[in-house]
């Protein structure tokens, strides 16, 4: 039984060694995907900062033309002051967007015409203030007629509204990779579970072949010499030692029926014998 008990264990072996590899990959999987998973939570918190940035950013511009038109007509400096301090957080958050989206280039070029065109709108803004400042309402009426400001507010408007659409889909598609990550994890988790499940269905059949169905034939090989019947061959061809087995059954079969017929033999001689005896 040495070669089959070898057999076993080397199927069991490689069993366990399957099983090993499967929580490997398993353990490998969650860690990459937990370490590519903290990586993309930082992207999406940065990325959201940064969106936050660009919303206050355009809350702030507005702000600022608001009081700008509010000065313009009415001549108010509380308006005035309070243009200056929402240019200045504009400015802030302006160079606070800029510094977040420098890990994106594909952002690069739509907030430089953002810049640009912040630029433009706060350079005819002041030229419109000063006019007012220096030659009164009349002159700024005059300036403002001309739509300068108004119409570098509304380029700059658009501009922003094309970045913040480019944002709302780069967060749409980390949002995406971040699900894909976690799919992906369970996919390999069930890839590798698949596999382990029809390696162990080979084994199963294989030992059903290999060692179930020949033991259950021989068995009922053993069944048959017990209970008297020497006429069956015992049959069971597998390269195994229950092969082995088999053929020394067979060879006992043999012999157990060659001495049953001399000892039948043997009886017939005897009532033979007795019979001429009797008759003499």
């Amino acid at each position: 039984m040495r070669r089959l008990r070898v057999q076993l264990t080397v199927l069991l072996a490689m069993l366990g060694l399957l099983v090993a590899a499967w929580g490997a990959t398993i353990f490998l999987g969650a860690r990459n995907a937990a370490l590519l998973n903290a990586s993309e939570q930082f992207e999406v918190g940065r990325f959201d900062e940064l969106r936050r940035s660009a919303i206050d950013f355009e809350m702030k511009f507005v702000d600022a033309e608001t009081n700008q038109r509010d000065f313009l007509l009415t001549g108010n400096r509380g308006a005035r002051m309070r243009y200056a301090l929402a240019r200045r957080r504009a400015d802030e958050r302006l160079l606070r967007t800029g510094a977040l989206a420098s890990t994106w280039p594909t952002l690069l070029l739509p907030l430089e015409r953002v810049q640009t065109a912040y630029v433009k709108w706060a350079k005819a803004a002041e030229a419109e203030i000063g006019a007012r400042d220096r030659y009164g309402p009349g002159a700024a009426a005059v300036v403002v007629s001309q739509g300068a400001s108004q119409n570098r507010f509304t380029e700059l408007r658009v501009h922003h509204t094309a970045l913040e659409k480019l944002l709302a889909g780069l967060q749409v598609a980390a949002a995406r990779q971040q699900r894909s990550t976690y799919q992906d994890t369970q996919r390999l988790a069930l890839y590798a579970a698949v596999m382990i499940l029809a390696t162990v269905t080979l084994i199963f059949v294989y030992l059903r072949r290999a060692v179930g169905a020949p033991a259950d034939a021989l068995r009922s090989a053993s069944g048959r010499l017990a209970g008297g019947d020497l006429d069956t061959p015992v049959e069971l061809p597998v390269p195994n030692e229950l092969g082995a087995v088999a053929a020394d059954l067979e060879v006992m079969r043999r012999r157990l029926a060659g001495r049953m017929d001399a000892l039948q033999r043997l009886r017939d001689l005897s009532a033979s014998v007795m019979g001429a005896t009797s008759l003499q």
